[in-house]
């Protein structure tokens, strides 16, 4: 049997060929939906729009979009679980965004390319999320409601002294909700179809001060107390935040302490009030009246503990709450209170207020039988001297075992007379 020349067969196949493009650009032309209608089996948030024209889709989405607004999310902390509706957490959805992007599946490439599309997308069934807006706001505000029973504050260590004798209270780690994680898992929950619980995740949060910060200490080297009214309220007010700023401190050894740097700048936006404060001799109102006794007081602690003081300043005129020649005036940015750990061991602050008194004590490692003693002169015999002003020596003595060891001039103080500051 004769066969076909291969220039025949050649023939046929490209005809054959050209006749199936022809019926696949024809089912094109004849199944692929119009431009402004969504392809056959494409699903929005578990709906089904295909076959839908936008406007249409559109239309199913806003009637449901009150329940999908108050629909769920769940979230979970061990055995804790807290619902938040989509609303509460700032999530509003944007049904046209939605659509548009629904109307765009299968419509790219070629007529045979929407063509398979097409038959991809019957049978995968597509289902898109829909498309929403976050107010970043309102979702923190519902995190921290949560973050508010997750989060366990870490606890310094700390150095007490009960009874004469000092204990070591070492630190404790806390946890924090990962708001930033928590954010992204809510968006992952709203992009996935389901109700399946969001796990909170967690971090720990580290103690500033550990119990290896305080190695050596033993004992107290120096203590500092002042009696305050507590009917002025502002001024109290003032005493209690500079106090707290300053408690817990750790100087290491060889470093000088600022107040200024520890406590910061006494302006309202930090809390401080206004409150009587000596200006030139004269006592008027200013913000942080009433941190210089704050200052005075560890400046007190400090000389007894036998510290190289690096900067003090006295008032112009002396304060009721301490001996004239041992108060320290402090002004953030002019006048500062500092001091160096010359000892080999670190030192920690301990500052409180209770019962109308700053109590300020500093702990680090002092050698048995070493102790301090103030000494004040008052003199009248400097040839400056002027009738209305006091003159004002401070000695520290230094020592060991009851013998005295030295002596330094700590100070010399010219105060204005007849002005008392309370």
């Amino acid at each position: 049997m004769t066969g076909f020349p291969k220039k025949y067969l050649l023939i046929a196949a490209f005809l054959i060929s050209q006749g199936l493009v022809s019926i696949l650009g024809g089912l094109a032309f004849a199944s692929v939906p119009g431009g402004n209608i969504i392809f056959p089996g494409v699903f929005i948030s578990g709906m089904k729009v295909g076959g839908l024209t936008a406007d249409q889709a559109a239309a199913l989405l806003g009637k449901n979009r009150d329940k999908l607004q108050t629909e769920n999310i769940v979230l979970q902390y061990q055995e804790k679980t807290w619902l938040y509706s989509l609303n509460k957490l700032g999530i509003t959805f944007d049904i046209r965004a939605t659509v548009d992007k629904a109307l765009l599946e299968g419509k790219s490439g070629s007529s045979i390319r929407k063509v398979l599309e097409m038959f991809r997308i019957r049978y995968s069934k597509p289902n898109f999320p829909l498309e929403y807006n976050l107010d970043e706001a309102k979702f923190n505000s519902a995190l921290k409601e949560i973050a508010g029973e997750i989060n366990v504050q870490p606890v310094n260590a700390a150095i007490v002294s009960e009874r004469g004798k000092v204990r070591l209270v070492p630190e404790g780690e806390g946890i924090s909700l990962n708001i930033a994680v928590a954010m992204e898992q809510v968006r992952e929950a709203i992009r996935k179809s389901g109700n399946v619980p969001v796990k909170l995740q967690v971090a720990q949060a580290m103690p500033h001060i550990k119990a290896s910060d305080l190695k050596g200490i033993n004992r107290v080297i120096g203590a500092g107390i002042t009696a305050f009214s507590s009917s002025d309220k502002e001024r109290a007010d003032n005493i209690y935040l500079a106090v707290k700023m300053l408690n817990g401190t750790i100087i290491p050894p060889g470093q000088v302490f600022s107040f200024n740097t520890m406590v910061g700048p006494r302006v309202r936006e930090q809390g401080y009030r206004s409150a009587p404060v000596l200006v030139n001799g004269r006592l008027a109102e200013g913000t942080g009246g009433g941190v210089c006794q704050v200052a005075t007081t560890l400046y007190e602690a400090a000389l007894y503990s036998g510290l190289a003081i690096k900067e003090r300043h006295p008032h112009s005129s002396p304060p009721a709450y301490i001996g004239p020649g041992l108060d320290a005036a402090v002004v953030y940015g002019e006048m500062d209170l500092k001091f160096l750990n010359n000892t080999d061991t670190p030192i920690y602050i301990s500052a409180i207020v209770a019962d109308g008194r700053v109590n300020v004590k500093l702990f680090g490692a002092g050698n048995p039988g070493e102790s301090v003693q103030m000494v004040t002169e008052n003199g009248n015999d400097d040839e400056n001297m002027r009738s209305e002003r006091s003159y004002v020596r401070v000695y520290r003595i230094f020592y060991n075992y009851g013998a005295e060891a030295r002596r330094e001039l700590v100070s010399e103080d010219y105060y204005l007379k007849g002005i008392i500051i309370k």
